[in-house]
């Protein structure tokens, strides 16, 4: 009887919380997608930096588990709450305490089974399409195939007993315990207000503010110089911030009632009184959950972000750093290769190669200017110089437009954040080799700025002046007819020359060998890690915090037919009544991304400032507005949905 018995309730579930089922089943499919790259040979194969990608998505995905745990144990006890007079009957009838307990956990297993199923399917597409984006990144052949990973399934099912486990154990607690009283009136339960004081609103409100504005402040610190960019600081950042959301979130109903509730302007226009007592009620006591929604939103917002500027940043740093298909530095600056050239000779057809050397300048002029900036000075700390003759034949490999140096001039060839910092000062001199020489312009084209021609820049002067200045280090760059690839920098380390430290002890310094092949390997494995832990887990994020608000507003929906009917009564035609349920949802959907965009807008900003030497002031709001525009994507479709449904329950007759 059990069994028939939770089937009949698990169908009524998958009608009546259909958003919710559907939100797990796209959390169960993107969790048996990842796993299945966690365990793909092709994924792994690509680089050997990609084994990195295990420990992310592990970590993503436990992150993911514990987030997902919260809603299912939210769910379980809404719906419970819900259903209470439904399970208090069952009581009444003879049912006892254990076998309600086991008719819920059947329900959970059917629900919980049945979306694992669907997500597996699902997943297994889902994989697909990531592979294919994976290997479009990394300019991969890839032959689209029906996969299936044991190893991913059994993960994914290990991933869904955490997620039910704990909600289960409590709510059996809760069932063996609960009396027939308890289950009859339960539905008239509400989250409980933390403040019942005009004072203690203003008090939390108080507090809301200070460390909101405590923690912009630190994080703006943090990342303005960007040498004390530690997790130490983040989190104390991170921790004032969650303070302000939940102190905002819980004196929200107080904000509420003090904007439009006590003045009487607007109180009374149309509508008002009868949407905002609605909104001011439920804010009230389920100001946690308001919290915990904005918590997530924000977090949402900023992973996305993030993502995308780490994109923008390691597409303009790969095309700064693989200009020539070798590059070997001699830290001596003897021009000493000879160790290089066999190995290069036998494995590569050589289209173009040149020696040259890179100067320091005995001033920092450059440097102490970038200093004073959000740039921080090059993690060099010292200014490059260049002779002529070598920029022009570098120039010439690299098929760029063939430059003239005025008498008595300087160039600067840099990023685009260095040439906005030099043009900004008027008439710009420095001293270089006993002479003073002028500013002409800057170029801006990929110049291996990187430590190997400079450390975002490299100024470049007659011959003359230049051979004034110290050699700082001698650089062979080859460009080859055939491809490189990751094995042969490992390949070239080996030749590297050993050098004797003071205290005897021999080492080799292997930044000295860059080969396209293992750099295009290594940043394209760094962005495909980052990127897509920080797409996976905001889009997690945002379906849990949509779906909450979504699920809280449909089962209000049946409580709200009444008050709405009764403005149906007195005569408020059909489309103001669409109207004003269309402003309360409108309301509840939108007060939860008040801070939340306006965090991550300025956490965003924050963290442009240690990229900001690759990643232009455009870019960020290019970066910025994308962002907001796919999360409201998402949160958009919920909404729709929830209005669809929320209308359709107030006009059933």
């Amino acid at each position: 009887m059990l069994s028939s018995l939770a089937l009949r309730n698990a169908r009524r579930s998958f009608r009546d919380y259909a958003i919710y089922i559907l939100t797990v089943t796209i959390i169960f499919s993107l969790l048996y997608a990842f796993n299945m790259i966690v365990f793909s040979e092709d994924i792994m194969n690509l680089a050997s930096v990609m084994s990195s990608m295990v420990y992310a998505v592990v970590t993503v995905s436990i992150i993911i588990v514990v987030v997902t745990g919260w809603l299912v144990h939210y769910m379980n006890n809404f719906i419970l709450q819900r259903r209470s007079k439904e399970l208090g009957t069952y009581m009444l009838l003879g049912i006892s305490n254990k076998d309600i307990s086991k008719l819920f956990l059947i329900e959970n297993i059917i629900i919980g089974g049945l979306s694992l199923i669907i997500g597996i399917v699902i997943g297994s597409l889902i994989y697909q399409v990531l592979v294919l984006i994976i290997m479009n990144i990394f300019e991969a052949y890839y032959e689209v195939k029906i996969t299936f990973s044991l190893k991913a399934l059994a993960l994914t099912i290990i991933y869904v007993f955490f997620i039910y486990i704990f909600s289960i154990i409590r709510n059996k607690t809760r069932l063996n315990k609960m009396k027939i009283y308890d289950l009859l009136y339960a539905e008239k339960k509400n989250e409980t207000s933390m403040l019942k004081s005009i004072k203690g609103n203003w008090v939390i409100l108080f507090i809301s503010i200070i460390t909101g504005v405590l923690g912009a402040i630190f994080l703006y610190l943090t990342f303005s110089d960007g040498e004390n960019v530690t997790i130490g600081r983040i989190g104390v950042s991170f921790l004032c911030f969650v303070i302000c959301i939940y102190g905002f979130y819980i004196s929200s109903s107080f904000i509420l009632r003090r904007m439009f509730i006590d003045n009487a302007s607007i109180k009374y226009k149309k509508n008002n009184l009868f949407l905002f007592r609605n909104l001011s009620s439920k804010m009230n006591t389920m100001s946690i959950t308001l919290g915990t929604l904005g918590l997530l939103c924000t977090l949402t917002l900023i992973s996305v972000s993030a993502g995308m500027l780490f994109k923008s940043y390691f597409d303009n740093q790969l095309n700064s750093i693989t200009n020539f298909d070798i590059s070997l530095i001699d830290s001596t600056a003897k021009e000493d290769f000879d160790s290089y050239k066999n190995y290069i000779k036998d494995n590569f057809t050589i289209e173009q190669e040149k020696t040259y050397s890179v100067y320091e300048s005995s001033n920092r002029e450059i440097y102490d200017i970038l200093a004073e900036t959000s740039l921080g000075g090059s993690y060099l700390d010292l200014d490059f110089v260049m002779r002529l003759s070598d920029y022009k034949e570098l120039r010439k490999m690299l098929g760029y437009k063939e430059v003239e140096l005025k008498e008595g001039n300087f160039i600067v060839q840099c990023l685009p954040g260095v040439k906005k910092e030099i043009e900004k000062i008027k008439d710009f001199k420095i001293s270089l080799g006993g002479e003073l020489l002028s500013y002409q312009e800057s170029f801006l084209e990929p110049f291996a700025l990187e430590g190997t021609n400079g450390a975002y820049y490299v100024v470049i002067v007659s011959d003359e002046v230049a051979e004034k200045l110290n050699k700082f280090q001698s650089i062979y760059v080859i460009n080859t007819k055939e491809e490189t690839r990751y094995k042969d920098r490992e390949e070239l380390i080996k030749y590297i020359p050993k050098i004797k430290s003071e205290d005897g002890i021999e080492y080799v310094t292997a930044s000295n060998v860059d080969v396209k092949g293992a750099l295009l390997a290594e940043s394209r494995s760094m962005y495909t890690i980052l990127s897509f832990s920080l797409f996976y887990i905001g889009l997690i994020f945002i379906c849990v915090a949509s779906t909450i608000l979504a699920v809280q507003q449909l089962s209000e929906a049946v409580k709200y037919k009444f008050r709405y009917d009764i403005l149906k009564n007195i005569g408020m035609k059909k489309s103001l009544i669409e109207g004003t349920i269309l402003k309360q949802l409108l309301v509840y959907f939108a007060f939860p991304l008040i801070l939340p965009i306006a965090i991550s807008i300025f956490v965003t900003t924050c963290i442009h400032q240690v990229f900001v030497a690759y990643v232009s002031g455009v870019v960020l709001i290019s970066v910025l507005l994308t962002s907001i525009g796919l999360f409201l994507f998402v949160y958009v479709f919920y909404f729709i949905c929830t209005y669809v449904g929320y209308r359709k329950s107030i006009f059933k007759s």
